[in-house]
């Protein structure tokens, strides 16, 4: 049986610098009241990022093909102002332990598009393996666009039940980019970033 070695795909949208600031002292905030109930190693400034479309895991030689699918969406697709969806994102959980901010793309025309574009390219592409596209469509039925920056063990402890962790401000937030992050699984989950401009700034 060959062997195929897997990295997991997603495309982001890395966030402002004065966000990568905010999100630190929230995660100081949360460890210092909670006795360091979140571990934030896989979470530092250079790896902050909005996930807006989890892909999963790839095998190697199949990812340019998703590079192509965001080459194309990227090339018909302008940047556009992030700044009010961020301020008004929503503290959450995700699979229980990852401490996130979701993003609501309904309150973002923008965002809901460039999402909803993603989901129809890949859906075409899975045209051919149903399994495949089934396995996608209901990841993308429970997804939002969210902002990860933690874990924990104890997503139900007191400190979450009581205490209000609003998202962090910026001034301001144009998205000029997407991001395709590729996280190595068998390489100690090293991460590699591949940029893909929007149109107009090639």
């Amino acid at each position: 049986m060959t062997y195929h070695k897997k990295n997991r795909l997603y495309i982001a949208i890395e966030p402002p610098e004065d966000v990568k600031l905010e999100i630190k002292k929230i995660q100081v905030f949360i460890n210092e009241n909670t006795d360091n109930i979140l571990s934030t190693k896989s979470y530092t400034p250079e790896l902050l990022h909005i996930t807006i479309q989890f892909i999963g895991d790839i095998e190697e030689e199949l990812i340019p093909h998703y590079e192509n699918i965001l080459k194309n969406i990227t090339k018909q697709t302008k940047p556009f102002d992030l700044t009010q969806s961020m301020n008004n994102a929503v503290f959450t959980f995700y699979a229980k332990h990852v401490a996130a901010f979701k993003l609501l793309d309904t309150h973002n025309q923008d965002l809901q598009n460039i999402v909803n574009s993603l989901r129809q390219e890949f859906l075409n592409y899975f045209i051919n393996d149903q399994e495949a596209k089934l396995s996608f469509d209901a990841r993308h039925e429970l997804f939002d666009a969210h902002l990860s920056f933690g874990r924990t063990k104890q997503p139900h402890a007191s400190f979450f039940e009581t205490t209000i962790i609003k998202s962090p401000e910026c001034k301001s937030f144009i998205v000029n980019r997407l991001v395709l992050f590729k996280r190595f699984l068998h390489d100690d989950n090293r991460v590699e970033k591949k940029y893909f401009p929007l149109l107009g700034l090639l």
